[in-house]
């Protein structure tokens, strides 16, 4: 029994340590002189996937192929998919639904005429809801995007499994044929989520301010360094802390508001607030003599992620002898277009022929 107990409790620590570290890969060094880049938050991929329809007995199979070619006239088939981490990051993940997701088109048309050309499309993101213990997601061949950034989520557009009703197709106008899936993700340095506080910069007032619960701790600067703190609990009383007791980082002093700025006249209250103050020094990598820059700030709670995938299609229209493909018929896999390989192997077959 004492084993069995010893072993659990293990697996309790090992996890507990495995999710502490899931959370602290999405939190910033707090380097406010910003003499480094400190940021590094768990972000979301995307991909777009090459597919081709296979001939099956029953009809036929949509696969991935990366082996495809892009033929004038005929359909290319992709799948645009979205992976999500289990350590994706809210501020991030909410950042690029405000981007939306861009799909872009080269040398593509929507029509068999090959009149409508594609140019850019706009599709939102599955919600926070929807990602947030990770996953992969597809988007649908139905949905039919907007011409301009759509900065809301719209989880209709998602499905969270493959299936034939994620594969997308457009038809080729020239054989450099290209689709492109782009999410972005941009923060300017004011507002983060962190260690169970909403850190705000103001930088009109030069102000941090720290809110949990109902406290609230305002970092005044001045000359990239900590001025003075304002510190309170809602309707209650406010505390001015104004430096360190004798050099002493562990301890501070400062005063209550409104009572002439006595140093010292607090009462528990105070007391706890003086804790919170002392709490986000530590954890915060702050203090009265830290240096902190605009550059600090906007590298700590900032940040202009990109991340793009796009297709290689094969701009060759005859069958593919790739030691790694192995042969191949091109990527679209019409009936034209297998007819059109199968007679460029027997032409090849009847050419050796004639040589002997």
């Amino acid at each position: 029994m004492k084993k069995i107990f010893a072993i659990a409790l293990a697996l309790v620590m090992v996890l507990s340590m495995a999710s502490a570290f899931a959370t602290l890969q999405c939190d910033p060094k707090w380097d406010w002189a910003g003499t480094t880049y400190t940021y590094d938050c768990g972000t979301a991929q995307i991909f777009v996937d090459e597919y081709v329809r296979a001939n099956t007995a029953c009809g036929y199979d949509l696969v991935a192929n990366s082996c495809a070619a892009a033929i004038e006239g005929e359909r290319v088939y992709y799948v645009v998919r979205l992976v999500v981490p289990e350590n994706i990051n809210e501020d991030w993940y909410s950042k690029a639904i405000e981007k939306s997701l861009k799909v872009s088109f080269t040398n593509l048309a929507s029509d068999l005429q090959l009149t409508t050309k594609l140019d850019t499309l706009y599709f939102g993101l599955p919600s926070w809801n929807t990602v947030k213990e990770g996953g992969t997601f597809y988007l649908k061949a139905s949905a039919n995007g907007t011409n301009a950034v759509y900065p809301n989520a719209y989880d209709a557009d998602w499905a969270d499994s493959f299936s034939e009703n994620v594969v997308r197709y457009a038809w080729v106008t020239r054989s450099c044929a290209k689709v492109c899936a782009q999410i972005s993700s941009e923060s300017n340095g004011q507002k983060i989520q962190a260690y169970g506080w909403t850190v705000e910069y103001d930088a009109t007032n030069k102000t941090l301010t720290f809110k949990r619960d109902t406290t609230t701790v305002a970092i005044f600067l001045k000359n990239d360094k900590v001025n003075y703190i304002e510190a309170q609990k809602a309707g209650g009383t406010t505390i001015v802390v104004n430096g360190y007791r004798g050099g002493d980082m562990t301890t501070l002093t400062g005063y209550e508001k409104g009572t002439n700025a006595v140093p010292g006249v607090w009462g528990s209250d105070c007391d706890d607030l003086a804790k919170a103050v002392l709490e986000i020094f530590k954890t915060f990598n702050l203090g009265f003599d830290t240096p902190v820059t605009e550059k600090g700030i906007k590298k700590n709670f900032g940040w202009k992620d990109t991340v793009k995938d796009c297709t290689d299609y094969k701009a060759g229209g005859t069958a593919i002898v790739d030691p790694s493909c192995k042969v191949e018929i091109p990527k679209t896999g019409d009936a034209s277009v297998v007819a059109y390989a199968v007679m460029a192997l027997v032409a090849a077959a009847g050419a050796m022929g004639l040589k002997k």
